[in-house]
């Protein structure tokens, strides 16, 4: 097996417990690749099958499995590093919030021991990829929670144009548009009035950030729909 490891360390707590658990992780795989956004963090007790990789060509060496050590902002991130590829992904919560995270500091050991026994279970989550000219976001262009259009700060509202599959919805005249996975819907979502949606549901959530109208309200549609915005 060859396992990836993305990661950061907040503080001494995180970065002792990174340290104990790298031996474990070394021991469950053949080769161990290694953010460079760990280095610093690893540097003294880098296992002998591992090796410092730059983060954006993880992908490309296509571990098997990709190992997230932080809070769920981290698994957002690691989301990012892989893209469309499918790899699995386990997160291992040293940070502040850990709802995506499948183990913490007491129970990770034990979870990298039923992993290299093969016992463990893979759960589908759903992912948006973002198409903009000229893209910002690079290749790391898809979002596990959600991605938003946003007016800038001072400015009036916003218009933004919906079609899906082609067919015109609505436009929405309002501070943004929040195009949310059912993972993402317990979060910005949720905040702006739209509904929990199980994470094994094949939907796709466009809530809208403080809307003028009264009677706009948050959609659920199908995950297979292509979505076309067009701000004013």
């Amino acid at each position: 097996m060859k396992i990836a490891v993305h990661g950061r360390a907040r503080n001494e707590q995180s970065r002792g417990f990174i340290h104990n658990l790298f031996p474990h992780l070394a021991d469950c795989c053949e080769t161990l690749l290694v953010s460079e956004d760990l280095n610093e963090i690893v540097s003294e007790c880098l296992p002998d099958n591992a090796k410092i990789v730059p983060s954006d060509q993880l992908r490309s060496m296509s571990p098997d499995l990709f190992v997230s050590l932080g809070g769920d902002g981290t698994i957002l991130e690691t989301t990012g590093l892989i893209g469309r590829s499918g790899i699995p992904i386990l997160g291992i919560n040293t940070g502040r919030l850990g709802y995506l995270s499948s183990a913490g500091y007491d129970t990770a050991i034990e979870t990298l021991e039923l992993l290299k026994q093969g016992e463990y279970d893979l759960e589908a989550r759903r992912l948006l990829e973002v198409d903009i000219p000229d893209n910002p976001f690079g290749k790391q262009n898809f979002a596990l929670n959600e991605f938003a259009i946003h007016k800038s700060d001072s400015a009036s509202m916003i218009t933004v144009h919906v079609e899906v599959d082609g067919l015109f919805l609505n436009s929405y005249w309002a501070d943004g548009l929040i195009i949310a996975t059912p993972t993402g819907s317990t979060g910005y979502s949720l905040s702006c009035g739209g509904p929990i949606v199980a994470p094994d549901s094949n939907n796709i959530i466009l809530t809208p950030i403080a809307p003028h109208n009264l009677t706009v309200r948050p959609l659920v549609i199908n995950d297979s729909a292509t979505l076309r915005l067009k701000t004013d």
